[in-house]
């Protein structure tokens, strides 16, 4: 099976650019990625039980110009992932979507804000590629490295956009 996945390394950097641009707005002091696939029959974690430590890696890396020690704290959760809607992954673990919910508390464990996070990877045809080009699929690992990544980054600018437009606020003349 042929999967293609586009990842550009332009949209990390504006991704990395617009993080330190809102630094200030609000910060975070902890990342914390579980998986939570009780509520599906999954044996994604068989194959995959890194992928908590890696969506952590990914984000903190993303949004590392937004940490300070008394920030907010982010909570990912993992909550589905799948190959076409199944949650039994096949015998290679393959899988093409990542949903998750992620959370931002206080430092007292108030809830701040709450947001979905979804991630499909489609098969689908290379635009305007010769046609006696050789189009490789993608690794197993390289498949599941930009699953993560571009799951991860969804993630952190999410959380740069909830800082800009809480810097909005905090800057609007009734606030206070």
């Amino acid at each position: 099976m042929k999967r293609s996945i586009i990842a550009t390394l332009a949209a990390t950097t504006v991704l990395a650019t617009s993080a330190g641009a809102f630094a200030q707005s609000m910060s975070y002091s902890s990342v914390e990625t579980k998986t939570e696939l009780e509520a599906v029959d999954s044996n994604a974690l068989t194959y995959w039980p890194e992928i908590s430590a890696d969506v952590d890696m990914a984000v903190l890396g993303a949004i590392d110009p937004m940490m300070v020690e008394d920030g907010n704290k982010v909570e990912v959760a993992i909550e589905e992932i799948s190959l076409g809607g199944t949650t039994m992954l096949n015998a290679q673990g393959e899988f093409n979507t990542l949903i998750g919910e992620v959370r931002i508390y206080t430092q007292d464990d108030a809830l701040v804000d709450s947001f979905p996070v979804s991630l499909t990877a489609e098969v689908g045809s290379l635009p305007m590629m010769p046609q006696d080009a050789i189009v490789v699929a993608p690794s197993r690992a390289d498949f599941y490295d930009a699953m993560v990544g571009v799951f991860a980054n969804d993630v952190a600018e999410r959380l740069v956009l909830q800082g800009n437009i809480q810097e909005m606020i905090n800057d609007s003349p009734n606030a206070g």
